[in-house]
């Protein structure tokens, strides 16, 4: 059935096999992490080839997600926070290369930011780590935060980034460290340069411009839609309580917007169409590509090659041989992936309505498949179905001795040793079809295979284990 803002909802147009096959890893990767629901739409040639929704968007009244539901997007945000900067730059009203202090003099003088220039912040590179503004204004918010730290109003928050100069490790431009705060100044940036909100900017300029009208922030963009999802704040004793998804004083430009998934191919069709889209030209073609440049290493190797970040996006250089543009984003009760390959026009858009959903696995996972490549031919696929086999109970010789082989987070196993002798555990580190361990200091093969007969084999430092 064909969605409201373009969502396939299942289909599989392609032909190729793409919709079972992803359908089936979704299933098993919302189960294992506990996810109400889950929407994903995918972009080939420009064309929206695959758009669903799994599970409930609201477990209580029992709604089910589709292609179109809206959740909120996080820190995918922060690249609409750089393309508003960089159409005012482009206007000749914002210098990216100017100190912040040009239009923010809060941040000039004696304040840590005072030789920082607006792309610094635009790249992560202004030399201060975090100073923990979005993670309180987030606990905030669903009632968990008991630190008393004055928050409450922007002078508040000039006040902790000014006395923050001690917390300093780097000069501007030289070393990425994530820093929400400095998104938070981009957007007071944008509201001093136009004289309005960053919001009403953003809707203006970007969302209208490039068919995203669903799309905004907080309760006022999901209060009237009757396809937003229901949030949800998993607690410690693993409980999912249902929130509201609000526009907090500091998280507007640092992940504030709230979109659907096909919106969110509209905004790929942009990016990957050299700034224009429909004959609407929303940000100059080189701009843009400055944006993907990335100068600033982001210190994150990844299997697609070291990663950098640009303004807003992470970049690596090697999907398949190609260049991958991406970013994750979660506000603890709802969790966003993009990611695209401009060379082959393909993208992918997932989110789901909880903090910490597998949403990046899903979509390079989905990516791999409108590629025309095997998902298998990813590491991390690989490191699953290894971790899921290894998992269970061996014995060796005579049993004897035992071992224990558990998940221990994402790339990690840990393994229990017991003996009449011995008991000792051990972490077993999974890099796509190998698997290691320390030894002292030192790095330690562990050999693993299947036999013909079904049951793994582990061979490590003088035991053979077979599972049992």
């Amino acid at each position: 059935m064909e969605k409201k803002d373009g969502g396939s909802n299942g289909a599989d147009p392609a032909g190729d096999g793409m919709a079972w096959q992803l359908s089936g890893y979704i299933s098993e990767m919302m189960q294992a992490a506990r996810v109400p629901a889950m929407s994903i739409s995918v972009l080939r040639g420009n064309e929206l080839v695959y758009s669903r929704g799994f599970g409930h968007r609201d477990m209580q009244a029992l709604l089910p997600a589709d292609g179109s539901t809206l959740y909120g997007i996080g820190s995918v945000t922060k690249s609409f926070a750089s393309i508003a900067v960089l159409q005012l730059h482009e206007r000749g009203l914002v210098d990216i290369h100017a100190k912040i202090g040009t239009y923010l003099p809060e941040f000039g003088g004696k304040s840590p930011l005072a030789d920082a220039e607006v792309h610094h912040l635009m790249s992560h590179s202004s030399g201060i780590p975090t100073l923990n503004v979005a993670e309180i204004s987030l606990a905030r918010q669903f009632g968990d935060d008991t630190s008393f730290i004055p928050m409450a109003s922007y002078e508040d928050f000039v006040h902790i980034v000014n006395a923050s100069s001690s917390e300093r490790v780097a000069a501007p431009g030289r070393r990425f460290l994530y820093w929400n705060e400095g998104y938070t100044i981009l957007g007071r940036l944008v509201e001093k340069v136009t004289g309005e909100s960053f919001e009403s900017y953003v809707r203006k300029n970007l969302l209208i411009p490039l068919g995203m009208p669903r799309s905004g922030f907080g309760e006022v963009c999901t209060a009237g839609d009757p396809d937003a999802a229901t949030f949800y704040d998993r607690k410690r004793d693993g409980r999912l309580v249902a929130k509201q998804l609000r526009t907090q004083l500091f998280d507007a430009a640092a992940g504030g917007i709230i979109s659907s998934m096909p919106e969110l191919c509209n905004y790929m069709r942009m990016l990957m169409g050299g700034g224009a889209i429909a004959g609407n030209r929303v940000i100059s073609s080189d701009l843009l590509e400055e944006s993907f440049t990335g100068d600033v290493d982001s210190g994150q190797p990844t299997q697609f090659g070291n990663s950098r970040y640009g303004y807003g996006w992470i970049i690596a250089d090697n999907f398949f041989g190609h260049r991958i543009v991406y970013h994750s984003g979660d506000v603890g009760i709802s969790s966003a992936f993009v990611a695209f390959v401009p060379d082959l026009l393909t993208g992918v858009a997932v989110a789901s309505n909880t903090g910490g959903g597998p949403n990046s696995l899903v979509g390079l996972y989905a990516l791999a498949l409108a590629a025309g490549r095997r998902p298998d031919e990813l590491d991390f696929v690989r490191a699953q179905r290894l971790s899921s086999r290894l998992a269970g109970e061996y014995s060796d010789y005579m049993g004897y001795t035992s071992l224990t082989v558990s998940e221990w987070g994402a790339g990690f196993m840990k393994a229990e040793f017991r003996s009449d002798e011995v008991e000792y555990s051990m972490p077993f580190i999974v890099e796509g079809g190998e698997v290691y361990t320390m030894a002292g200091y030192n790095r330690m093969k562990v050999y693993c295979r299947e036999l013909s007969d079904g049951r793994m084999e582990i061979v490590f430092d003088r035991h053979r284990f077979l599972k049992r």
